[in-house]
């Protein structure tokens, strides 16, 4: 069940956990573009959660070059993964590409929201930094439900 959004509080805590991955990972960066849609989960440790998924999300171009299939595989490809942690009962996605990879929101949102209502995890959230983003999730999210 896709649960909603969730508060900036929680997401703080997840950006600093994202934050000391993604530079332990920093020398592997340029190979993750050639990754897109890909997913792999791995322990977690030093936090109450048994696993983390990490995807590689496409850059955003043009929006030609296959990149909404790219963004909605990394989306489906991490929720693909309940199968190997079936004890996993949540599951929490930031908004994808929508930094540094320059997705346009409502694009990223609407691409998300169809793949998020997939999910079989029993909870199901997006976690965002900000009332504007959340505001542009929500709306895409209240046309699909």
């Amino acid at each position: 069940m896709l649960k909603g959004l969730i508060n900036r509080v929680f997401v703080a805590k997840a950006k600093v956990i994202s934050n000391r991955l993604s530079n332990s990972h920093a020398s592997k960066r340029g190979r993750l573009d050639n990754l897109a849609g890909q997913t792999v989960i791995t322990p977690i440790f030093k936090v109450s959660a048994k696993h983390e998924i990490h995807t590689a999300c496409p850059r955003y171009m043009d929006g030609l070059m296959r990149e909404p299939e790219q963004l909605w595989n990394a989306y489906n490809s991490a929720l693909a993964l309940h199968g190997q942690a079936p004890d996993a009962k949540n599951i929490a996605f930031v908004s994808m590409g929508t930094g540094i990879y320059k997705w346009p929101m409502g694009l990223a949102a609407d691409i998300a929201a169809k793949a998020l209502l997939t999910s079989t995890f029993y909870d199901t959230l997006m976690c965002v930094l900000d009332e504007k983003t959340r505001l542009t999730y929500q709306a895409v999210l209240d046309r699909y439900l």
